[in-house]
């Protein structure tokens, strides 16, 4: 291979990148801390999941008779008798339906402020509508109701007897007490009372009872239930609640509706009773006038002996009779308007509603008048809420105050109008009357007094009817708010989210572990991989030598033959020394060394050369390590001993039983003096005379720290630095930097021994070499 090759080869192993296959590898290579981590939080979230209460949620949708928006109409034939009917507003009944007013009635209704609970394993469970008990306060006020505030734990023991524990100020307060039963508590009263659920099953299972205060139960119900419009431009209503109980929220939101109508439909009822009472009080009025003009009439004709007459003048008063007609009908608006004035001036009725629709032919009255009624609704459901001081209120007492006033003005106005309309319509008459001058003044006094009988009954009879229109449109009073769907929702419950809580706890699972594992990787000093070590010097990279626990004995891990992976790594330097030895001329003797001790060169030196040997080549490995501190005596002669000139080069190689092509010279037994032999010229002598005999000479030294490297460097055609993976400061990697810097022109290569991962296996099927890519990479 040419240099140009050999470079490219280089700068494509310097250029890898961290890719995907990467990241599997460092998980797989990882994978017990990961799987641990992944079982302990989704066990956690099991748990968590356990714990906590199921919650459904239910929705329930009305359509809001909203006038001005085109809702819900009246039954047409009642169209006319409508009377009480006000335009409502949506936005506003949404704020209603969220009113503390309405809640504390619902939680008054379902005494939803007593709850019963049961832990059934480790999650707490409502026992709406299946507590086998329910408790009972004989004494209990209305305002104990609204503010009473406590806790306790009814454990049935038997059939008709419970445990009673609660916690204390004072401590743990315990009693034992039977079913129907009235006790004396420091709650008061109670009576515990069994029902249909009570079974053998809730034997010995503690229930949790509290009351709360219904002011706080109605609170949190109102923040609770979300109410939304179905739409922009429709008057749907759609009201949800989620809740542990889907039942009780399904109770809640019907009753809702029911306390919304009842409301509703007072206010109507009251409006409707006041003008009743109004007609009824005119009724009698009028019905003792008009029995006075009757007895008027018959005692009169009685004493001057009068027949029918109105043949007689008939004729004539058919010229009369438009301004006769024109004269009741003012008449009848002015007697409506003075008792509307005189109930206006009425100081005791300063506070109540206004009569609407008695019929006057103003319209701006009524219209003012039903303004009033309404707002004098609205001041009153504040009053009942607030004090008499707010300000809203005080605000609204100012507008009635200044509306009646209108009103009032409005209705002498009126009367003053009607009084000129009827003068005028009087002299009309009366220049009628003069044609009739003929007939006799009994004529006349009888037509004054029918007339006033007319005028009497008309308004009698009209009242009748209003009272009547009043009465009909009582009893046909349409709910404000009609369900469409009743309170509705899924069975399966919205909370807790099993899949995503499952899915956060599985992710944090294999989350926690890869954050850990960077940041030791990324927070550790020591080298890793061959990309640390490509960026960091210039020297050229041989390869990567996987972990083998054989490289703790010292001895020799691959067999001829055999395709591991160990034995893969190795062709693979072989390899690349082949390429720098055709670019850099032969090379017959490596020295096998490293920075610090420990990081495996007798493993490279002796596994290196059984590759040699399992191609063909003849190597020697000489053992130059003069520095170990613990060396036993051993009976074999080595290097020293040849060095000392005790023995023959010949009697001081060893023949592998691996291969016949394999030798080895051992140091022999050392002194602390032997290091001192390294300098003798038998040295050189030995490895000129073993190169006319091998094929490579690997030359095993000490690390790069003691000056024997120096000396024995000079007999080398390659120094070959062993980095141990996970064992060499990064730090290191300078030093040996600098030891290539100081001799730029003597060849040196590293690799890095013991990885616990490959990027590869290779298997070879047919005598072809197969890359299996994504091996399952564990640690060896």
């Amino acid at each position: 291979m040419t240099t140009h090759d050999f470079n490219q080869l280089e700068s494509a192993e310097k250029n890898n990148e961290i890719h995907v296959s990467d990241i599997v590898r460092f998980v797989l290579n990882n994978w017990y801390w990961f799987v641990a981590s992944v079982l302990i939080f989704c066990a956690t979230a099991y748990l968590y999941i356990g714990t906590q209460p199921n919650v459904y949620t239910r929705t329930i949708s009305v359509m809001i008779n909203d006038k001005a928006q085109g809702g819900m109409n009246d039954i047409a034939i009642f169209d006319e008798i409508n009377m009480f009917n006000n335009i409502t507003n949506v936005a506003n009944e949404q704020l209603i339906f969220k009113s503390k007013r309405l809640m504390q009635e619902v939680v008054r209704r379902l005494r939803l402020d007593i709850t019963y609970k049961s832990k059934i394993r480790l999650r707490t469970t409502e026992l709406y509508k299946n507590s086998p008990i329910t408790i009972h306060f004989p004494d209990e006020t209305e305002t104990q109701a609204s503010s009473w505030n406590f806790e306790l734990t009814a454990t049935p023991l038997s059939q008709n007897e419970i445990l009673l524990t609660s916690e204390l100020e004072t401590g743990l307060w315990k009693m034992k007490a039977l079913l129907n039963d009235t006790i004396d508590s420091p709650f008061g009263r109670l009576v515990f009372t069994p029902t249909s659920s009570y079974t053998e099953r809730y034997i010995n299972e503690p229930i949790t009872i509290r009351k709360n205060s219904m002011a706080a139960m109605a609170s949190a119900l109102s923040n609770s239930i979300r109410v939304s419009l179905a739409n922009q431009s429709s008057t749907i209503i759609l009201l949800s609640l989620n809740d542990a109980a889907p039942r009780r929220a399904e109770d809640i939101l019907n009753t809702l509706i029911v306390v919304y109508n009842d409301d509703l439909n007072n206010d109507k009822d009251l409006v409707a009773i006041n003008t009743s009472n109004f007609i009824d009080e005119r009724l009698t009025i009028i019905e003792a006038e008009l029995g006075s003009v009757d007895s008027d009439i018959e005692v009169y004709k009685r004493q001057n002996r009068l027949t029918d007459i109105s043949s007689e003048t008939g004729i004539y008063l058919q010229s009369t009779n438009l301004y006769q007609q024109q004269g009741v009908n003012l008449e009848n608006q002015l007697t409506l308007a003075q008792s509307i004035r005189e109930y206006l001036a009425d100081q005791s009725k300063q506070n109540e509603l206004l009569p609407s629709n008695t019929g006057l032919s103003e319209a701006g009255i009524e219209r003012q008048i039903t303004e009033y009624n309404s707002m004098m609704l609205q001041r009153n459901k504040l009053s009942a809420d607030a004090s008499d001081r707010n300000p809203v209120v005080l605000n609204l007492n100012n507008s009635l105050d200044a509306l009646r006033q209108t009103i009032v003005s409005s209705v002498d106005n009126l009367i003053g109008g009607l009084e000129i309309r009827i003068r005028n319509a009087r002299e009309q008459e009366a220049q009628a009357s003069r044609r009739i001058s003929q007939v006799p003044t009994q004529q006349k006094y009888v037509l004054s007094v029918e007339r006033e009988q007319k005028i009497k009954e008309s308004l009698y009879l009209y009242l009748l009817n209003k009272r009547e229109e009043a009465a009909l449109s009582q009893s046909i009073q349409e709910n404000n708010a009609k369900v469409i769907d009743t309170a509705y929702g899924s069975s399966s419950p919205i909370s807790p989210n099993r899949q995503l809580i499952l899915l956060i706890a599985f992710s944090f699972g294999l989350l926690l572990p890869g954050i850990i594992l960077w940041l030791i990787t990324a927070l550790s000093n020591k080298v890793y991989s061959q990309k640390e070590i490509e960026e960091s010097i210039p020297v050229p990279f041989l390869g990567n030598i996987p972990f083998s626990q054989d490289a703790k004995k010292e001895i020799i891990a691959i067999r001829q033959g055999e395709n591991d992976r160990t034995t893969e790594a190795l062709r693979n330097v072989r390899a690349k020394l082949n390429l720098i030895q055709s670019e850099k001329g032969r090379i017959q003797t490596i020295m096998i060394t490293s920075y610090q001790d420990k990081e495996g060169k007798t493993y490279i030196a002796k596994n290196l050369a059984a590759s040699f040997a399992f191609s063909g080549k003849k190597v020697i490995v000489i053992d130059l390590d003069f520095r170990k501190k613990k060396r036993a005596k051993t009976s074999l002669v080595g290097l020293v001993d040849y060095l000392e000139g005790k023995e023959k080069a010949s009697n001081i190689i060893t023949h592998s039983p691996i291969n016949e092509r394999l030798d080895h010279i051992s140091t022999g037994n050392i002194t602390p003096e032997s290091t001192e032999l390294l300098f003798e010229e038998k040295l050189e002598q030995l490895i000129q005379l073993l190169k006319a005999e091998y094929d490579y000479i690997l030359l095993d030294c000490v690390s790069s720290q003691y000056t024997d490297t120096q000396i024995i460097g000079r007999f080398s055609d390659l120094t070959l630095f062993v980095v141990g993976y996970g064992k060499l400061d990064n730090r290191g990697l300078s030093k040996i930097e600098q030891i290539y810097q100081a001799n730029p022109s003597h060849n040196m290569a590293t690799l890095l021994n013991g990885i616990k991962f490959e990027p590869y296996r290779f298997i070879y099927e047919n005598n072809e070499l197969h890359p299996w890519a994504i091996w399952p990479f564990v640690r060896s």
